[in-house]
């Protein structure tokens, strides 16, 4: 993962686990698990690239949805999900 994409994600909430303020670079497994629930599915496009996808909850009187996000790699196509889920709980997702 970059190191721009793991500065976003620090501030958006992300948990940092690093030592004396070190930013911290997260593994897969702890960007699906911070996704939570909402987290759907992770796979390898015919092209190469990754697409995370996640089920985001309906904002006022919608229906939910689901987001899709293609990276060349795995942990930075979730890593881009879980800010796509900060940003709808921001607007107003539940």
């Amino acid at each position: 993962m970059i190191e721009a994409l793991a500065k976003q994600l620090k501030e958006a909430g992300f948990p940092q686990r690093g030592k004396d303020g070190k930013l911290h670079l997260p593994s897969l497994q702890e960007v699906i698990f911070e996704c939570g629930e909402q987290f759907w599915s992770l796979r390898r496009t015919p092209e190469g690239k990754w697409l995370a996808s996640g089920r985001l909850a309906a904002k006022k009187n919608q229906i939910p949805y689901y987001e899709t996000v293609t990276y060349d790699e795995p942990d930075a196509a979730v890593a881009e999900l879980y800010l796509s889920i900060k940003l709808h709980e921001q607007e107003g997702g539940s």
